[in-house]
């Protein structure tokens, strides 16, 4: 079926909704899609005829208070392919800050969707069509190029990701500052196949081992780990233990979350890291360095013997890793936008793709497209069209 996307209209808002507009969405039968940083409502062009002038200008209270940007949302709104292409954008993920992919907002949609569907029977069936096809067309981009791509270009992801880890190693934290150590057990301890069952943390000061462990143990919803979580003494972790305990001795993975500078803490580690690597030769293991030097300053004297030796990873060689990250999902982010751009035209002329071919090579992407059928006519071939694009 033909949809006429020219009445498919979308007004979407940035961060809060002036006061001083008078005009109330909630008085409207729009669907809407609604973040923390964005409020979009949907409906058909029909809906949107009596929106106050007001709300396109720059009124003088949008400068007052600040917001440079602000303007650009409050003039937001799209119908037809503009409208298909910024929903697809946003629900694949493609609309987050900087270079990253959400990869909450699909599902924050599709029950918010699912809520109003509930609530607005007689409604639902005229937005259904066009919320099917986008529906249909960002788990496309989603399946086809993004999830491969997902995890964010932050350090302490990209040092996760290098462990290589499985979900039966030993994994050990030397904690530090509270906000990076939280950080580095959250990317550890969320499910997934390079992510181990369970963390040990450890910390020079019991005090603040305890009031670590509280902390993780009592994130929201939306942070908690799924991990086991377990607290060990300092000078325990260093020893060669044989009851099961990880420690720097049979961990796979070891991430200091404190500054590599010159402390007793930092020796002792160093030490048992030394005894380890010349007692198990066997059994390799990577111990990540995470104490930006921007921040804490350079290494000094024991850290630095470390420098180029087997399994030890300096901070400076996971920002080199972290930034080729950035850099290629920078690129899948804008080869993504461009299949959203093709599938845009194929809704527009009444055809959509039921596959996408993505293939990522170190200098080159491409995208392959595989049409569906149309309904066979006397002149119409059996085979499915084809949409090719470099």
């Amino acid at each position: 079926m033909l949809l006429n996307w020219d009445d498919f209209t979308i007004l979407t808002l940035r961060d809060i909704f002036p006061k001083q507009i008078e005009w109330d969405p909630t008085c409207q039968v729009l669907f809407r899609a609604e973040t923390c940083s964005r409020h979009i409502y949907v409906g058909l062009k029909s809906d949107f005829e009596d929106l106050p002038e007001g709300l396109f200008e720059e009124p003088e209270i949008l400068r007052t208070l600040g917001k440079e940007d602000f303007c650009r949302g409050i003039k937001a709104l799209y119908s037809g392919r503009e409208a298909y292409l910024f929903f697809v954008q946003y629900i694949a993920g493609l609309n987050s800050r900087g270079c990253s992919i959400d990869n909450y907002v699909s599902g924050q949609v599709t029950s918010a969707w699912n809520n109003y569907s509930n609530n607005n029977p007689s409604r639902k069936n005229k937005l259904q069509p066009f919320m099917d096809a986008l529906f249909s067309d960002a788990a496309l981009i989603k399946r086809s190029i993004l999830n491969a791509y997902s995890s964010q270009a932050q350090p302490v992801n990209t040092a996760v990701k290098m462990a290589r880890l499985t979900p039966s190693d030993k994994v050990l934290v030397v904690g530090g500052e509270r906000a990076l150590t939280t950080e580095v057990i959250k990317y550890l301890g969320h499910k997934k196949p390079h992510t181990p069952n369970e963390i040990t943390l450890t910390h020079p000061d019991e005090g603040r081992l305890g009031t670590l462990c509280e902390g993780v143990r009592r994130l929201g919803k939306k942070s908690a780990i799924k991990a086991r979580l377990i607290g060990i003494p300092f000078d325990r972790a260093l020893q060669d233990l044989n009851d099961g305990t990880t420690t720097v001795f049979n961990a796979a993975a070891i991430f200091v979350c404190s500054p590599a500078q010159e402390m007793k803490i930092n020796k002792k580690l160093i030490d048992a890291w030394w005894l380890r690597s010349k007692v198990y030769k066997d059994n390799p293991a990577k111990l990540f360095d995470l104490g930006d030097p921007a921040e804490y300053g350079a290494p000094t004297s024991a850290w630095k013997t470390l420098a180029g030796t087997e399994g030890f990873i300096p901070y400076s060689y996971i920002v080199e890793e972290n930034n080729i990250h950035a850099a290629t999902i920078e690129r899948v982010v804008a080869k993504a936008n461009e299949a959203i751009e093709h599938l845009s035209e194929l809704r527009m002329q009444g055809d959509r793709a039921v596959t996408i071919s993505f293939i990522a090579k170190p200098n080159e992407m491409t995208l392959d497209y595989r049409l569906a059928r149309r309904p066979l006519g006397p002149a119409t071939g059996e085979n499915p069209s084809q949409f090719c694009a470099p």
